[in-house]
This record gives C-alpha cells, sequence and structure tokens, in this order.
C-alpha cells in the first residue's frame, strides 16, 4: 500500500505528523477512510466545517 504525500483541504495543503488510508468493502459498497495526526491549530480551523473538498496525493503518483 502507498503512503499518503500530501493532503489539500478546501485548496490549502495541510502538514500531516501522520497518517493511514483504509478501504472498507461490502455488499453495499465501499467506503473509503483516513486517518490523520495535524496540528491542534489546524484541527481547530477545520473541525468546524460540515464539508470539505480533500485531495489526497499518494507517495506513488495516484
Amino acid at each position: 500500500m502507498a503512503g499518503i504525500k500530501s493532503i489539500n483541504l478546501d485548496g490549502e495543503e495541510i502538514y500531516v505528523f501522520n497518517s493511514a488510508i483504509y478501504i472498507f468493502e461490502s455488499s453495499e459498497g465501499s467506503t473509503l477512510e483516513v486517518d490523520l495526526i495535524v496540528s491542534e491549530v489546524t484541527l481547530r480551523k477545520y473541525q468546524d466545517r460540515e464539508s470539505l473538498i480533500t485531495e489526497i496525493e499518494l507517495e506513488d503518483g495516484r
């Protein structure tokens, strides 16, 4: 599995200390889950937003 190279939230790149990306498949469909460790400043900035446009670039170029 490829690691995460960069993450953009609403067009702004954030610094990620550690991350993991999971894809769960079931008979009802697939679910993407991303776990991130970010700074408290980043958390406060984005925690009250109902939705975010998220772009994830993996280390293998995907």
